[in-house]
């Protein structure tokens, strides 16, 4: 049995390994990039500061300053609070792929999901944050890697939706069956581009929400 963490994936193996193919596009993604979620005009005044720490910082933070100043306050300002989910963090996870010989296992940055003191149904993940000034892997293999554990986890046909964060820039990832599609750069230091991360993020409450309605 073969055995490899997140950290030592590119998206060419696992797309390789696991048959997964890369689309230009895929519908639930067009749609979740076109959601529209205005922040209220408190927390539009948090947004602005956190930006203006981002604009400043941004070549200098590392991945833990960048996590706490920046991407800590905004999933807060999100408000992923809810009876049926919560957001887990810095929680290993793995699964086994008999019929590929392969065993993947790692820890996963930021997730939501049902469950209390564990996920039990993962709907969303977030991994992978790094320094602008420093990449030195596979940020998007490895936020796949973690979704395709998720999704054997799930032991459903249920998509997935991903993030990962190169410091001012944001990209957005959904998993469909063993089909995906990733997003172009969402710059955080450009006041639309921010609007537009705090919606694509609101907006995974409304996907989660819909699912649970039909699925309960």
């Amino acid at each position: 049995m073969q055995k490899k963490s997140f950290e030592n994936w590119t998206y060419e193996e696992i797309q390789d390994v696991f048959s997964i193919v890369k689309r230009p596009q895929l519908p639930l993604l067009t749609n979740w990039l076109a959601a529209v979620h205005e922040p209220e005009p408190a927390r539009k005044l948090i947004l602005d500061e956190i930006q203006n720490d981002l604009i400043e910082y941004a070549n200098a933070w590392n991945e833990d300053e960048l996590k706490m100043c920046f991407i800590s306050p905004l999933i807060t300002l999100v408000h992923y609070r809810n009876a049926e989910y919560k957001i887990f963090t810095q929680r290993n996870i793995s699964a086994t792929f008999l019929d590929l010989d392969w065993e993947l296992t790692g820890r996963i940055e930021w997730l939501i999901s049902k469950g209390i003191l564990k996920p039990k149904q993962p709907f969303f993940c977030l991994h992978e944050y790094k320094q602008e000034n420093r990449l030195d892997s596979d940020p998007l293999g490895q936020l796949l890697s973690a979704m395709v554990v998720t999704q054997s986890l799930n032991q459903s046909d249920m998509p997935l939706y991903g993030c990962y964060v190169i410091g001012r820039f944001w990209f957005f990832v959904v998993l469909e069956g063993r089909e995906y599609a990733t997003s172009l750069a969402y710059d955080a230091t450009k006041e639309d581009e921010l609007l537009s991360i705090f919606s694509i993020l609101s907006e995974v409450k409304e996907v989660i929400n819909r699912y649970l309605s039909v699925n309960q």
